[in-house]
């Protein structure tokens, strides 16, 4: 694989997704609002799995596939019915920097937990012991530093350095899937409406690109009491000449009763200057 996508593709592995503004006020009988109704002590399990492929001028010059088992832990539920969860990384062969080393120490400090707070509807606030992680996470390299593990790999080493130098970034990365899983609790819905909203896709070659949303519900299964909800994300039309193709589309399966993330499909497509991006994610409640 060509130097310059050995540091692209795990890169972009990270890209950020695109989520619909909350709007929670509106008293409408007719509407949606997809909410959590957890119990303290309740607890799930996901299963995410990822293809990233990468093309050059059309040929497939790199593809990673990876998966990851997580659980989740309502530790509690605190006065004004917020939440707070234990997000536990327990099995995985993803590449988190793309370091084995970092990764393997990256892994077994979310094997220990993120702790997660919500609003009132299960929806991503914060971590509380980010911090915390982010000052293990410098220790560790400054430790490969002193040992000199980066020697030949110094542009690898600069990359590492944003991260470093960004809590924010750091965070970013570590909550993506997270807030991806979480990101329609608290949003409001109409069966009968096609909501339009502005957002911003991040691009791995410039600015972040104004885009707009649609937001649906696709269907409604009684039996069973799954909501089928469809968010598309496009770049406005018709592009300019030369301008990156960004495009994604998450489909969520969320049972209805108690809020728990059924089923998700995320697809996403990165296009330009010859250098194209497919990404498919899979996230499925599994049993224990």
């Amino acid at each position: 694989m060509p130097y310059l996508l050995s540091l692209l593709l795990p890169a972009l592995l990270f890209s950020g997704l695109s989520v619909p503004p909350q709007d929670v006020d509106s008293d409408d009988p007719d509407t949606v609002i997809i909410r959590g109704l957890w119990r303290s002590g309740e607890m799930a399990r996901f299963e995410l799995s990822e293809t990233v492929r990468i093309f050059e001028d059309g040929q497939l010059s790199g593809e990673r596939q990876q998966s990851t088992l997580v659980h989740v832990d309502v530790a509690a539920r605190t006065p004004g019915q917020r939440y707070v969860l234990i997000w536990q990384m327990l099995e995985t062969n993803a590449v988190l920097f793309g370091d084995p080393a970092l990764d393997q120490f990256m892994h077994s400090l979310i094997a220990d937990g993120i702790v997660i707070e919500t609003d009132g509807y299960g929806g991503i606030r914060q971590s509380t012991n980010m911090s915390d992680i982010f000052g293990h996470f410098k220790n560790a390299a400054l430790e490969l530093d002193e040992a000199n593990h980066w020697t030949g790999r110094e542009p690898f080493r600069q990359q590492l350095q944003l991260y470093l130098d960004d809590e924010s970034l750091f965070e970013s990365l570590l909550m993506r899937d997270i807030r991806f899983m979480f990101g329609l609790h608290g949003v409001e819905l109409r069966l009968d409406q096609v909501f339009e909203y502005q957002t911003w896709q991040e691009n791995p070659w410039g600015a972040a690109a104004e885009s707009t949303g649609l937001l649906f519900i696709e269907d409604y299964d009684e039996a069973r009491q799954i909501l089928t909800v469809v968010n598309e994300v496009r770049l406005p039309q018709p592009l300019p000449e030369g301008h990156p193709v960004l495009e994604e589309t998450q489909r969520y399966d969320i049972q209805a009763r108690t809020g728990w993330l059924q089923e998700v499909w995320l697809t996403d497509v990165i296009d330009f200057d010859g250098i194209r991006r497919e990404r498919e994610l899979h996230i499925q409640k599994v049993p224990f």
